[in-house]
């Protein structure tokens, strides 16, 4: 699983947005956290990292949150905004395939 979550970190092109979020990744269990928790309205990172150690039980860092909504903001999952000195994140519903091909 880390290397799924390594390959993921670095961008390489992997089959996870046509199948929908892999449970088995801290990635695919922060997309799934994405489509059902934050669905609409603004989050940030911190929302998210709070969030998935509520549900998941697991710590995670603040850096890779961050990283991963940062990689979703590129492929144009998410759409971020500069809010003072930190982002400001909402889903942006692309569809999978649309996601995979970023």
């Amino acid at each position: 699983m880390k290397a799924m979550d390594m390959l993921e970190i670095m961008d390489v092109p992997l089959d996870h947005a046509a199948r929908g979020p892999d449970q088995g990744t801290f990635f695919g269990r922060v997309q799934t956290l994405l489509e059902t928790t934050f669905a609409a309205g603004d989050f940030s990172s911190s929302d998210v990292a709070r969030e998935f150690e509520e549900r998941y039980g697991q710590p995670v860092k603040l850096s890779t949150i961050s990283t991963y909504l940062a990689r979703l903001a590129d492929r144009q999952y998410v759409k971020r905004e500069r809010f003072g000195n930190s982002w400001v994140y909402r889903r942006a519903y692309l569809k999978p395939a649309q996601i995979a091909e970023k």
